[in-house]
């Protein structure tokens, strides 16, 4: 069924249809301050703690067959990606401020403790989260990945629940993972690259170096830099196509830096 309402009085959408989230949205009184998706989350278990058989359950030990693996995948996101871009989209052609920003929330998308990747078909969120942010600068995402599989009781979906509200309405500090009753951030360290004694032997004279987007700005210009000081030959790639014939002399003409070439 489409956008409706529950028996609970509850609204029920279809997570990857951008009608039923803009009906959504549309029988809000209020914009929301924030807005949890939570889909893509396997029903390990329903709010009186009785478990059912998750939909999109963990693997069998020794992994799906590749037919149901595929499967698996495509149902991940009809729930996880289809369904956040519909939902951003009706955030954004509303004009919804949810100054709080939207939180994603994934089951067992990341390997934190070595052995807790258990649902990677829904680690695409993760690097949607930071593209969404990137061509949204007025929403806010967050990136919540929670051990879903563990609330199969009416407290650990209480504490789940917890843990998920924790992080979208207070500081943002980047993708989060909670794991039991503890709660991982993502960073980074430091690694200095030892500086070659010669940098003849790396980009010398008689050696190739390929570079690629090497037709962009950043490209180009290491590329002129690596001509004028090395000598070395050059692979320039670039994922647009080359003009050819009449249409490459007037690009070239036009200032066309693909088309001189």
């Amino acid at each position: 069924p489409g956008f409706g309402r529950a028996p609970d009085g509850g609204l029920t959408v279809r997570p990857d249809h951008l009608g039923d989230h803009t009906d959504l949205l549309r029988h809000l009184v209020i914009d929301p301050r924030t807005v949890v998706h939570a889909f893509s989350l396997p029903a390990t278990a329903q709010a009186t703690g009785a478990a059912r058989a998750p939909e999109n359950g963990p693997a069998p030990e020794n992994g799906p067959a590749p037919d149901e693996a595929v499967a698996r995948f495509d149902r991940a996101q009809a729930h996880g990606y289809h369904s956040v871009i519909a939902l951003v989209r009706a955030l954004t052609e509303r004009g919804s401020s949810a100054a709080g920003g939207i939180t994603l929330v994934t089951g067992g998308a990341v390997d934190v403790l070595g052995a807790d990747l258990t649902h990677p078909e829904q680690s695409g969120l993760h690097g949607l989260a930071a593209v969404l942010a990137q061509e949204n600068p007025g929403l806010l995402c967050r990136l919540v990945d929670v051990d879903a599989d563990g609330a199969a009781t009416t407290s650990g979906f209480t504490d789940l629940a917890t843990q998920v509200l924790t992080d979208a309405v207070g500081e943002h500090t980047g993708p989060v993972a909670w794991r039991g009753h503890r709660r991982w951030v993502r960073c980074y360290d430091q690694h200095r690259l030892p500086v070659p004694q010669n940098l003849a032997d790396l980009v010398g004279p008689g050696r190739t170096v390929l570079i690629t987007g090497g037709l962009g700005n950043v490209g180009f210009g290491m590329a002129r830099h690596l001509a004028a000081t090395q000598g070395c030959r050059l692979v320039l790639t670039t994922r647009s196509a080359l003009p050819s014939g009449p249409a490459a002399v007037a690009a070239a003409a036009a200032g066309d830096r693909a088309a001189g070439y």
